[in-house]
């Protein structure tokens, strides 16, 4: 059967972009479509006990065609909301479902916004990933290198294309700057070599420069406005700076 899912705020039952956990209790996970859905199912190489498995809802409301059987779903939104936990039954027929969220606190209304400054997904995943976690302001690294002396422009990583000078306005209170950087140093020349990562946010220009040096990149970046945050603080370079 099709089900069908909607995600509301408890107090004004105004649709809510969320996170949300479907698993079948025999412990396959499912996934919904709808308008903007993105979906992110991944499993760590490094420690395949860690693994991750959601799908991000644009508008709150969102379907997936199930077997019979048992499931349970989970549906965060940031942690201003509480997280909602609900457990149902799919027959051969459709089944539609209601999770309303409840706000733990409103700190936009205090003054205070939330933003996140490590973010390796594409600027359209984050036009549905910003709201459904409720960031204020996002910065996702669009450029990316890992490799001593070679130039951000070029990053080995890189979300494909030049991303525009501009920002991102999803609406009142979300926003995106699509032009951040991270040099995560893990070889140099032909050997591995683990130095440090290095973030350079909100910044104009692309960078067309490697590092080492890093004094020359922070300064193109303080000119522009940009900011410079350290990754991993025990990792040798950042000791050294």
């Amino acid at each position: 059967g099709v089900f069908t899912l909607q995600i509301v705020d408890a107090k004004t039952q105004a649709p809510l972009p969320a996170r949300v956990y479907l698993q079948a209790n025999s412990g396959e996970w499912h996934f919904l479509k709808g308008a903007g859905a993105q979906t992110y199912s991944k499993i760590t190489w490094i420690n395949t006990r860690s693994e991750e498995h959601h799908t991000c809802l644009l508008t709150g409301e969102g379907t997936a065609e199930l077997p019979p059987g048992n499931y349970h779903i989970t549906v965060e939104r940031g942690p201003e909301y509480l997280p909602a936990t609900q457990s149902f039954e799919m027959t051969t027929a459709d089944a539609a479902l209601s999770v309303p969220l409840q706000r733990l606190c409103n700190l936009q209304e205090r003054g205070w916004y939330s933003g996140e400054t490590h973010i390796h997904r594409s600027i359209e995943e984050m036009r549905t990933i910003a709201l459904a976690e409720d960031l204020h302001v996002t910065f996702p690294l669009t450029f990316w290198e890992t490799r001593a002396g070679e130039p951000a422009l070029q990053g080995n990583k890189n979300i494909p294309g030049i991303p525009p000078e501009e920002l991102i306005v999803l609406d009142d209170t979300h926003v995106i700057w699509s032009r951040n950087t991270e040099y995560e140093i893990f070889t140099v020349g032909p050997k591995t070599h683990t130095l440090g990562a290095l973030f350079l946010l909100n910044h104009r220009q692309v960078f067309t420069r490697g590092v080492p040096p890093w004094t020359p990149v922070i300064e193109q970046a303080r000119a522009e406005g940009g900011l410079f945050d350290l990754d991993k603080l025990d990792w040798p370079f950042a000791m050294v700076l």
